[in-house]
Formats: structure tokens, sequence, C-alpha cells
């Protein structure tokens, strides 16, 4: 379930990406099927009627069908491969992602894929990654992603390669990597535009919308969809024209324009019905009850809210249930109904509990926390907001954690802990600011308020909660006004403004009335009984100086945004001024006068009244009518009722020129996207701290690792003995955002087998002989931090277990305790071993294999990147130079030379032990001299074929050498591989037709038959 309160913003289409394009599932073409029967019915026959089916979103009957071709008995291992992909995809778009992942098992073994070609078994792989990709399984469902896209480059299938991009982008997504998200997705719509395909743009650019409001970049997000919509025909795909127009109500939400989430939920609905996709149409059903609580539309919202439940039960979709008990629970705890609440916020959050996704969590504690606020319980709100903010801090999520740090502040004041609430304010002011959020802005001033009314600054208390009101009515936030009303009714008491008081109590009164909302509405009547007597001795009025101070600074701050500007004025003659009423007219050239601001008057007065702007009726009301902005575009009008005397003209031109200022200001600001400064610029010379590089393979990699600076991802990180793991992994460390914590390496090589596990996971004084104290294990050790486990492949067998429900749950339990401890420790693996083919032959774990191997960086060696052999001795030469106390050791180039060609099977850890003994063994301001490198070095290797045991004189010409080292390679390759051309393709780099090729070009067609 998503929400735009959830800062997670996972897609709509995630487990399914071809979901728009249902008939293409079944791509072989009729002819290719031959005509065998079963109980009356040929396979041809079958496929036709599955065809159909799925275009009518007969989900189920598409289904049987499916299952009759396969009972099929002649059926041929590439039929029923594409069935069961096609079977697979169905059952994703009803989020049966189990039955889709159990379609597909059989082809997790390598050897039952042998016999499929190419496509085929791009597509099964590809089909693997989306189904994992629906469960818990991320890291599995990557791992088969990126398999499929290796296998796609090879085969050069744009399609297929595109619907690998987009699947690998949805699975970053959802893990937060929004940088390796972006990337596939980019790629995804290159390949659209350069083939043509408007189906694959249109879920590129769906997936490059939800990036950019990742990022809080609007209006990149707004181009985005509208550009897939233009894309997209109206009759087709209903199912991805539904998921975009949830996808772009994400916008909306996250701004406060509740009416046009609601709008374009309301949008997404249809569609999605015509789709019969359960699993979404609960998800907008859920949101629209989210967007229309705010809007204060309580019954309609509940009536949502029931019949998304309904939808995501029945197709099992776990997170949409979650977090629609959680909303239905915050609304009955709005309205009073503690109990019903209670009950539906334990049931939401069993559920995350069993599924763990972190953004939401984080989301529960907040609306857990509201609620107890609601009931007057701070401490437990208190609890409620941190364990919030320490998910948000571990999962490197900024807007998340500035959330929690305005409702810790409202907890921390409920408590009376100034102190702390304050602290809290000066630390998330200018992090608000920059992010530019409405809803955010607009809470900010409510805790601004509470501390200067708590420090006794009663004027700037008023002037912090008058903000928040225009704020909220401006985003049609009806409960969250009435609570800033009956705060500014309680600040305008202190300042003995009785009249004013009242007034703002007794609106607030009547929206939470209208709401239902009976735990604030009895706090406001007994606020409105209490007032009259507690300002008779404060009666005395504010000074009209500081009342038109007040009302000009509240009109400049708004920045000149016209929507806040307006009913800044609005509200100021209201309530400074008591007109009754006040209504800003709104007219663009052509079109009907329409009143867009109204205060003292109900929606059919204020329209009444639009005849006078019209110039409809002639009457002594035209002298209450003041213009604020004319030209050929638009007009803007106000129109004043009765009024205080202090309100004289003077002044009334005052408050208009100010206006009209701001106004001008307005339409002059360039349209610049507002808060994008998430964006991150990879530095020009891509420095890691302690690596000295020159290729554009460890470049790249450089380039990733900035990309992850603010990610918490587990990284792989493989390559032979040598090559600089260890530097990788410390490079990371110190470029993230755990850099101020531990750095905790363990070599799973070095440590015996019985110890390895009390080291990492620690144990209780006693727990075994020779346990004399309590050690917390270097996980316990790395809190906060990262722990690097090198030599990963080596780990102990029997430890595997425990390190995988680390990785996956984040617990820990130490030998000799009953109980696990929660553990905030970021974990990169290095090893120099296959561990895939450990995992085939049993010695390593599948699931901790995946869960580990979520992004992977292989470190070539380093005669494959020689180029950087010079950097890297001049780099050790320089600090052995300084640690011996030497100066000016030179390397002639005739010793460059052969150290560039020396193939350093000990990597860039030889070079530097070379170095080191050459600066030991040269005298101070010489050059090192080829006699004093290593004999390996100087003595060039006599040519050897690969897989031949001993040394053979060069008595051939250069191309039958060549010729014979190539025959070697296919040979051992085939050999390696039973003959399997598909596997033995992929492990050369080249396609398996030209594989075909060449083993004809070798003489070895004997093995040319599969």
């Amino acid at each position: 379930m998503f929400r735009a309160r959830n800062p997670a913003l996972p897609g709509s289409i995630e487990g399914s990406l071809e979901s728009a394009n249902m008939g293409n599932s079944l791509h072989q073409p009729d002819e290719l099927i031959p005509q065998r029967w079963a109980g009356g019915q040929s396979i041809n026959w079958l496929f036709q009627q599955a065809r159909i089916a799925l275009r009518q979103f007969k989900y189920e009957e598409a289904l049987r069908h499916g299952e009759a071709a396969l009972s099929i008995p002649s059926i041929s291992e590439e039929e029923t491969a594409t069935i069961r992909c096609v079977m697979a995809d169905t059952c994703e778009k009803l989020s049966r992602f189990s039955d889709a992942v159990a379609l597909l098992a059989c082809y997790e073994e390598d050897k039952n894929r042998e016999s499929l070609s190419p496509r085929l078994q791009c597509e099964v792989v590809r089909h693997l990654g989306s189904a994992y990709g629906g469960t818990r399984e991320i890291p599995k469902a990557l791992s088969w992603a990126r398999q499929a896209l290796k296998q796609a480059d090879l085969e050069g299938d744009p399609g297929e390669v595109g619907a690998c991009r987009l699947l690998l982008g949805t699975l970053y997504r959802r893990l937060g990597e929004i940088r390796f998200a972006q990337e596939h997705y980019a790629e995804a719509r290159i390949l659209a535009l350069q083939s043509g395909d408007d189906l694959l743009q249109v879920q590129a650019l769906n997936g490059l919308g939800l990036i950019c409001l990742t990022e809080s970049d609007w209006s990149g997000a707004q181009r985005a969809f509208e550009q897939a919509h233009k894309l997209l025909p109206d009759d087709e795909a209903p199912l991805l024209r539904g998921s975009l127009f949830i996808n772009q109500a994400i916008g909306p939400q996250l701004q406060g324009r509740w009416r046009e989430s609601v709008a374009l939920l309301e949008q997404a609905i249809a569609p999605l019905e015509i789709a019969r996709q359960p699993r979404l149409l609960s998800n907008a059903r859920s949101n629209l009850g989210y967007s229309l609580m705010r809007l204060g539309e309580m019954q309609a919202a509940q009536a949502a809210f029931q019949q998304a439940l309904a939808e995501a039960r029945a197709c099992e979709a776990l997170l949409v249930e979650a977090s629609t008990l959680e909303s239905l629970g915050e609304l009955h705890y709005i309205q009073g109904d503690f109990l019903a609440g209670e009950d539906h916020l334990q049931k939401g959050w069993d559920i995350l509990q069993a599924i763990h996704v972190g953004f939401n969590e984080a989301q529960f504690h907040l609306t857990q926390g509201r609620c107890r606020l609601i009931a007057e319980k701070p401490e437990e709100a208190l609890a409620s907001f941190q364990a919030s903010l320490e998910i948000c801090e571990r999962m490197s999520d900024p807007r998340g954690q500035t959330v929690a740090r305005l409702w810790l502040i409202e907890a921390y004041l409920s408590l009376g802990q100034q102190k702390e609430a304050m602290w809290l304010q000066a630390e998330v002011r200018g992090e608000i600011e920059r992010m530019a959020l409405t809803p955010l802005l607009a809470h900010l001033k409510e805790v601004s308020g509470h501390l200067a009314l708590l420090s006794q600054h009663v004027v700037e208390a008023v002037k912090y909660f008058s903000r928040a009101v225009t704020l909220w009515e401006m985003m049609e936030d009806r409960y969250r006004m009435a609570v800033a009303n009956f705060h500014l009714g309680q600040a305008y008491a202190q300042a003995g403004e009785t009249g004013r008081a009242l007034a703002v109590l007794e609106q607030a009164r009547s929206i939470f009335q209208q709401l239902g909302a009976t735990p604030m509405l009895n706090r406001t009547e007994t606020a409105l009984k209490v007032v009259p007597a507690q300002t008779k001795a404060k009666a005395a009025p504010r000074a009209l100086s500081s009342t038109i101070v007040s009302a000009l600074t509240r009109l400049h701050e708004t920045g000149g945004v016209r929507a806040l500007l307006l009913r800044e004025l609005a509200h100021i003659l209201h309530e400074d001024f008591a007109a009754v009423p006040v209504i800003i007219f709104h007219q663009i050239a052509g079109q009907d006068v329409t009143p867009i601001i109204s205060l003292g008057c109900d929606e059919q007065q204020a329209k009444s009244l639009a005849r006078l702007v019209k110039g409809d009726e002639k009457r002594g009301d035209k002298r209450r009518l003041y213009s604020l902005l004319a030209d050929t575009e638009e007009q803007l009008t106000l129109y004043i009722g009765r009024h205080s005397d202090e309100l004289t003209d003077t002044l009334l031109a005052l408050l208009i020129r100010e206006t009209e200022v701001g106004l001008e200001r307005d339409r002059w600001l360039p349209r610049t996207t507002r808060g994008n400064s998430n964006s991150v610029a990879l530095p020009p010379q891509l420095l890691l701290p302690g690596l000295v590089y020159r290729s554009e393979t460890i470049r790249k990699i450089v380039e990733q690792i900035y990309n992850l600076r603010t990610s918490d991802i587990p990284i792989l990180i493989t390559g032979e003995t040598g090559t600089g793991k260890d530097v990788i992994a410390r490079a990371i460390h110190t470029l993230s955002s755990r850099s101020a914590h531990p750095f905790i390496p363990f070599n799973c090589a070095a440590t015996p087998r019985e110890l390895v596990e009390s080291q990492l996971f620690g144990h209780r004084h006693g727990a075994f002989t020779g346990a004399r104290t309590d050690f917390p294990g270097l996980i316990g050790a790395a809190e906060k931090g990262t722990l690097f486990l090198d030599e990963i492949g080596e780990l102990a067998r029997e430890v595997q277990p425990k390190m995988l429900r680390f990785l996956q749950d984040g617990e820990i339990q130490r030998l000799g305790e009953t109980k696990p401890r929660r553990a905030n420790v970021r974990v990169i693996a290095a090893t120099n071993r296959d561990l895939k083919a450990m995992v085939d032959v049993g010695e390593f774990r599948m699931d901790l294999y995946y869960r580990l191997n979520v992004v992977q960086f292989y470190l070539p060696p380093l005669r494959e990147r020689r180029e950087e052999i010079p950097l890297l001795t001049e780099h050790f030469l320089q600090r052995y130079t300084k640690l011996a106390g030497k100066q000016k050791i030179t390397i002639p180039p005739k010793v460059m030379d052969l150290l560039r060609r020396y193939d350093w099977p000990g990597n860039a850890r030889e070079l530097e032990n070379e170095i080191q003994r050459l600066v030991a063994l040269t005298p101070t301001g010489t050059g090192i001299t080829p006699e004093a490198l290593s004999p390996a070095i100087t003595q060039p290797a006599p040519l050897q074929l690969v897989g031949a045991s001993h040394r053979t004189p060069i008595k051939r010409t250069l191309a039958e050498i060549l010729a014979a080292t190539e025959k070697e390679i296919v040979n051992e390759s085939l050999a390696r591989h039973n003959g399997n051309l598909s596997r033995v393709a992929l492990e050369l780099g080249i396609s398996r037709n030209g594989l075909r090729k060449m083993i004809t070009r070798l003489g070895l067609d004997r093995y040319g038959a599969e």
C-alpha cells in the first residue's frame, strides 16, 4: 500500500511489468502450435481462448485454459514454458504472487531451462524475477532480473531488454535505491524511443514520474505522467492507465492538494474496474479514503476504506489491508471511538509485523502516536514518534525524519518539555523551508505558535496560528484547520481579545460537530465556557498600530505565493477588522466569474454576489468591490461587507497595495522546480577515500558507490584476492550516512568455526566454557555502523541461518539469551569465491546468497586494468618512500614497462608488497633498477595454452597459436557445461548463433546438437 504520507512511494504495477499488454504474453504465432488434442480441445484452440480471456480481463478463465493446455500429454517443453509464463503473469495480476512463483519454480534449476530457446530462457528468468518481486524475496527477485537482463543483452532483443530494465527499475525503487531505479527506467525509455515502442515508453515514464516524486520534483513528475497519458490510447491498457492516475495522485497528496488527489484517484477506479485488478483497486480506494478523510468527508472516507478492505482481503494484498486498517483506526480515534480505533490499529500492526516493510512501519508509528495524543496519552505518543524517527533514520529518509520530529515536538509540548521541543523546532525549521511542502509548513507554524505561547510571546503566537489556519484552509484540510483555530482561539484568549477568541473557537466547534470529532469538540466547548472569564481581566484592545504591522508582516511573509497571499488578505480583513463577508472573485477572459475565497457567508451567497463583478446589477454594493489584478487574461476582485471602523479607506488601500505587489511578484517569479535539492550531483573527480584508479570499470563502480551514499542496502563485493575489496568496503562506509559510527571488519576464514557464532552475535556470561563475561558481539559493536564480512564464502554453514535472520529481520540472538535483540547495522560482504556455484552444490544457503547479493561490485584483476599499474605504483612509491624517510626514489621507464607487462597474480596487494620491498632496497635519491625487481617480473613467462600442463616453445605462427587457444577455450567450456550451448554462450559472452558458427569453424561439430 502506498500513500502520499508514506515516503516509500512504491509503484502501482509492481509485480507485472507487461500488464498493460496482456494479449502479447502469448507470443507464439498460431501456425507454430501443432494441432494436438486433449479432451476434444487442441492446444491451438486453448491458446486462442486464453488470449481472448486475457483481453477481456477474465483471469481465472485464462488460468483454466492454461491448465488444460498443460495437461496435453504430447505438449513440448517450449510450449510448457510459454504457458507457465503466461499463467504466472496472470497470477500476478490477481496478486497471487506465491502461485506465480510455484508455476515457475521448476525453472530455478539451470538444467530445466537448457532445452528452451534463448528468448524463452530470458522470458522465464524475467518472470521469475517479477514473481518474486511481489513477495518479500526482493533480493532473489533482483538476482533473477539481473540474470535476465544479461541474457537479453546477449541475444540482442530490445523488447526483452526493455522489460528487464523496467523490472529492475521497479525492484530497486521498492528497495529505495532511487539512483539505480532511475538508471534502469531511463535506459528503458531510450530503448522505447529507438524502437518506437509507445507502451514501453509509457511504463518507463510511469517509473520516472515516481522517481521525481521521491525527490520532490513535482513539475518533473507531472510532465512524465502527462506525457505517458498522451502516449496511451484511450481504449487500451486500462490497468496501466489506472496505475498512472494512482501514481499521479501522490504528488498532490504530498503537497496537501487533497481535492486534486481525489479527482485523480476517482479517475483511476474506472479503468481498474474494467481491468478487474483488485490489488490496485483496493490501493486506489484506500488512498481515496485517506484523501476524503483529510477533506473532512468522513462518511465517504469510511465507505471507501471498507470497500478497500474487502478487496484487499479478497486478493491477499496485505500491505493495502494494513494501511487501510491504520487509517480507519485514526478516523475512529478522531471521532472518539477509541476502542474501535485501537482494534483497527492492532490488526494493522499484526499484519505489518508479519511482512516487515520499513516505510509502512514508520508511518504506522506516526499514526499510532497521533491517536495517542488524541487520547491524551503523551508518554505513549512520544514512544511511537521516536520509533518512527528511528526507522526513518535507518532508511535515510529525510522527509520521514522531518515529519517524525514535528510530531515529537507535539509530544514534548504535551509533556511540558519545552527545552526539547525548542531544540527540535530549530533543527527542522530549515529542512521544512527547503522542502517547501505546504502540510509541513502548516505544522511548523502550529508548533511555533505553541512555543511562542509558552514563552509569553502572545502576539507572535497569534501570527503563527493564523498562518497555520490559512495554510490548512488552503489545503481544505478541515480537521487540521479546526484544530489550528482552536489553538488560535486560546492564543487570542491569552491576549485578552475575547471577541476574536470566541469567534474562532465557534468556527472550530462548528467544524468538529460536522466531522463528528468528539474529543476536540468537547475541548472546544469547554474553552468556549472558560474564555470569557479567562479574558475578562485582559480585555484591553490591541493597539491599532500593532494590528497593522502584524497584517503587513503576514502579507509580506507569504513570499508572493498567490493562493496563500489571497487567503491571508481575506483572513486579515475578516479576523482583524471584523469584515463580513469577505469574498475574492476570479475571472478568466471569456469565462464566468467564480468566488475562490469566501469568509462570513455561504457558497450560495458568494455566487449571488458574483453578479456585481459581472456588472449584471447596479446598486450601491458596487462600492465594496476592489480590483486586485486586472489585465487582458484574468481579473481578481475583492468584495468587503460591513467592517469595523478601524479599517479606514487609507488602511484598506495599504493592504490592497501590499497584495498587488505580492501578486506582481508571483507573476514574474521563474517557475523553477522547488524542493529538488535532494538530487545528488556526482563530484567531477569521483574521488573515493583510499582508492587509486583510472580504469573505466572502477570509475563506474565509484559512480555507483556515490549513488548509494544515502542507502543501507547490502552490498556484495567479488573479485580475486588482493584486488582491493576491503578498500572499497571502507570507502562505501566513509561516504555513507553511517560514517560517524563504527566500521567493523570480520574475516570469516580467519576465525575458528566453533568461535564464529559467538564472535559475530555475542554471548552472555556462562553461555559456554570460557565465557567469563558478557560479550556484545561484533554485530552489536557495529550498532548504527557497518559490518564488513570478508571472505563470506567461508562462513560456517551452521551460522548461516542466524546471519540470514539478522539480514532479513534485523534481529540477533546472543548465545545464552532467550530473546532476540534489534540490531541497526549495515552489511557489506566480500568474497573471492563463486557463491552461486557454492549454492548449486549446497555449500552456501541460497536465501542468504540472495540477501547478500542485492547490489554486487565485481573488481577485475589488475592484469585486466593495466592502465592503473603506473598510477598505483606511483601511489605506493610515495607512501613507502615517506614512511622509510627517503627522498626522490624514481622508477625509470624500463622498470615501469616491466611492471606493466607482469600479470600480478596477487593483484594490487602483490604490487604494493613489491614496491615496499624495492623502496627498502633502493638508496635515497636514486632510481630503481631492473635487477632489483623480483625474478618473476623480469623473466618473461613462456606461452602456455589454456589447459596445458607444461610449457611449450613457440614454434608456430601467431594465427596458429590463436586458433589453438580459441579451440582450447571453447572445448573446455563445452566440456564444463556438458555441451549446453546457451550456458557456454553466456560464459563466453557471445550469442548462441555466434557460438554455433564458431563450433563449426573450429571443427567441433560433435557438440552442435543438445
